[in-house]
């Protein structure tokens, strides 16, 4: 899966990037020492898989699914369903086109960015993963007042993907059937309009 070339210019990145960030680190330890964030500060920080599914607000779809938003409030972090649609897409004809090596790197971004994300709200038979990982053991997280932030990440590897569908589109457009393609585009335009109209 990966060459020796790949190993060693991933581990001289890693040494650089270890080397860069020490001073920070050791300098946030010392400023977080004699504070601590409290647990209900981070839960409500934290998003969960309705903030996902919510409608931006003002748009004309916010509404639509009433019972799935009132719980979620303010925050929304719905990435759009052709931006998913693409995502796939481009995940499924990217491995054809771009090798393996980044489908896996993808895959392990976006499942790292979307656990992050849910902070303390995520939790397996009153087990919270969150606080017995990324809390414990990664610096600065247990003071992190919005683990929700870290859906930026899940959003730009949906974006990566959807480009890469997008291009795939592009590409094989003019070997598939012409009114396919037209009632298509369409499709997206439409369903993009609906997402972001107010």
């Amino acid at each position: 899966l990966f060459s020796w070339r790949f190993l060693r210019a991933a581990a001289l990145g890693l040494a650089i990037v270890v080397t860069g960030l020490y001073p920070l680190y050791a300098a946030e330890r010392r400023a977080v020492a004699s504070h601590e964030r409290t647990p209900q500060a981070i839960h409500s920080g934290s998003a969960s898989v309705l903030a996902y599914l919510q409608f931006p607000r003002g748009t004309a779809l916010a509404g639509v699914l009433p019972d799935w938003t009132r719980p979620v409030g303010r925050r929304s972090l719905y990435p759009g369903a052709l931006t998913c649609v693409l995502a796939v897409l481009g995940a499924v004809t990217g491995r054809r086109s771009h090798g393996r090596r980044l489908n896996v790197f993808a895959a392990l971004l976006f499942s790292l960015a979307l656990f992050l994300s849910f902070g303390t709200r995520w939790e397996v038979a009153g087990v919270t993963p969150y606080a017995l990982t990324a809390e414990r053991f990664l610096p600065g997280f247990a003071q992190l007042r919005s683990p929700y932030r870290a859906a930026l990440f899940v959003q730009l590897v949906l974006t990566a993907c959807a480009g890469l569908g997008l291009h795939w589109l592009v590409q094989t457009g003019p070997a598939l059937r012409s009114q396919l393609m037209a009632a298509g585009a369409t499709l997206c335009v439409a369903l993009s309009l609906a997402e972001v109209s107010v």
